[in-house]
């Protein structure tokens, strides 16, 4: 039976994936998987490096990462009622549904 990848998933808090998420991959992420990221971030920029340290040792494979912007209320944006309202929206959820059969076409999963 073919094992498939981990996912390692978080909304962006301050330019990181959640501590709750790091806290959690670095106490039950299983050795020698293959692991992707997806996340969404008022920047819509690629923050999982910000997971460095939680798979640390861990010996894990990173296979793909999917962003998309979410809806931000940090600081002063919560004054104006965010950016990026409603996001991730369908398209997004799409693209990350299409990244997702991607990594399993190309054998990735």
């Amino acid at each position: 039976m073919r094992e498939q990848s981990k996912s390692i998933s978080s909304g962006i808090y301050a330019a990181q994936f959640h501590q709750q998420v790091k806290n959690f991959a670095q106490a039950n992420l299983p050795q020698n998987k293959k692991i992707f990221f997806i996340m969404t971030s008022a920047m819509n920029k690629d923050f999982s490096k910000s997971m460095a340290e939680s798979i640390k040792g861990k010996n894990a494979e990173i296979v793909g990462k999917f962003t998309c912007p979410g809806f931000n209320t940090f600081g002063p944006f919560k004054l104006i009622g965010g950016t990026a309202k409603g996001r991730p929206d369908e398209n997004d959820l799409k693209d990350a549904v299409e990244f997702y059969r991607t990594l399993v076409r190309v054998g990735r999963q």
